[in-house]
């Protein structure tokens, strides 16, 4: 969807930059005035075709913009129906999320994600039908709302132009987000909703797996810290298949808390039994267990060779691009900094710059214990420093 949304805004661009230099370009180099040009193009009907196209992809970016959020209000009602309770909504990076009480706007991005809606499960483990309703509501709004704009368009004859196309636009996008949603698939290692309906199926018990996931989602934008979850929501389970978000999920949450327990290297076997089948591992968590690994080559076992291995380039432009909405992307390059740049002044400076953003972040909980860790590496610092100043 993102690629998507940035081939229509580049092509957008195309259009204005085409008309901006056919504009400035005939004027200058021939002797029609600007006024004749107009004039001309009028005559000819250029302007409207060139004014037609501008209007026909803005409605086009509506309408997925919509279709969308239409998609995600569809996880969030069923959802609701079924007794979940309401954490997040997500629509591109911008994330509406209660907290304390009040609801605020963050930033946050999942890479092959256009939107997320995330609720917290009922008191009472939900059935199968309950979680396959919270997984196809958002398929069923799409058509629905896809059906409704296609009987407006197809039977009023007097629309305007651009809510013609709106319409238009509107139930072609619902139809394809309801079909890229609804046919089980996968996309760069990414299941969709209905994938994930075909797993509940075949396996009930991933449902308590994933609603452990819920919690500790919920839990961690809450503010509580892994270490201080209930233990019951984190298991070690053996994996059947890495190719299963929601087994090495559950696998990479039970690391995570023992990170945050300071347990390193029980961290670090997990991790790296992971780290073997990245490759067979959907991308975005493969990255994440890569960043997880790497933190504790660098703090714990200060292994550098093996750090240096770690951080390829592609694993430093995704910290780099996260950095701003995951605290855990600055505290590796907090980390990275101290322990393989010796850079002691910019590893204090990324501490301070995460300190004085922490409420920005939407994981808090995950925020309090980076900068815990941060803290740490900045007092070594300090030491260090200090050794260093008097040898």
């Amino acid at each position: 969807m993102k690629k998507v949304l940035k081939f229509l805004f580049f092509y957008l661009l195309c259009i204005f930059a085409g008309l901006g230099l056919v504009m400035v370009g005939i004027p200058v180099f021939t002797d029609t005035t600007f006024s004749e040009m107009m004039e001309k193009f009028g005559n000819a009907g250029l302007l409207k075709i060139a004014v037609t196209c501008v209007i026909s992809i803005l409605m086009l970016f509506a309408a997925i913009f919509l279709q969308i959020i239409i998609h995600e209000g569809g996880h969030l009602v069923t959802g609701l129906l079924n007794k979940f309770k309401f954490v997040s909504f997500r629509v591109c990076n911008l994330t509406l999320i209660k907290e304390k009480g009040k609801f605020k706007i963050k930033k946050f991005f999942i890479q092959g994600t256009g939107g997320q809606c995330l609720l917290s499960p009922p008191d009472n483990e939900p059935g199968t039908a309950a979680v396959i309703w919270y997984f196809a509501g958002g398929v069923m709004f799409n058509l629905i709302t896809a059906a409704i704009c296609f009987a407006f368009w197809f039977s009023i004859e007097d629309l305007s132009m651009p809510m013609h196309m709106f319409l238009m636009y509107m139930w072609i996008a619902g139809v394809l987000l309801g079909l890229m949603n609804g046919i089980p698939l996968k996309m760069n290692g990414v299941t969709n909703d209905g994938y994930n309906i075909i797993l509940l199926n075949k396996d009930s018990k991933w449902i308590s797996s994933l609603m452990a996931q819920l919690y500790i989602n919920a839990a961690t934008q809450e503010g509580v810290r892994f270490k201080d979850m209930p233990e019951e929501w984190f298991n070690n389970p053996e994996i059947t298949d890495y190719k299963n978000i929601f087994q090495v999920g559950e696998k990479q949450a039970f690391a995570a808390r023992l990170i945050d327990q300071e347990r390193f290297e029980e961290a670090h076997v997990i991790l790296n039994e992971l780290h073997l089948h990245e490759k067979e591992i959907i991308a975005v968590l493969a990255k994440e267990i890569a960043c997880d690994l790497l933190f504790i080559e660098l703090h714990h076992y200060q292994n550098n060779l093996r750090a240096d291995e770690l951080y390829t380039d592609d694993l430093k432009k995704y910290v780099l691009q996260s950095c701003k909405m995951m605290s855990s992307k600055q505290l590796v390059r907090c980390a990275w900094a101290h322990y393989i740049e010796d850079a002691f002044d910019e590893s204090k400076a990324i501490y301070e710059k995460t300190l004085s953003m922490k409420n920005n972040y939407l994981m808090l909980g995950e925020v309090e214990s980076n900068l815990e860790m941060m803290e740490k590496i900045v007092i070594h610092n300090r030491k260090k420093q200090n050794v260093t100043f008097s040898a």
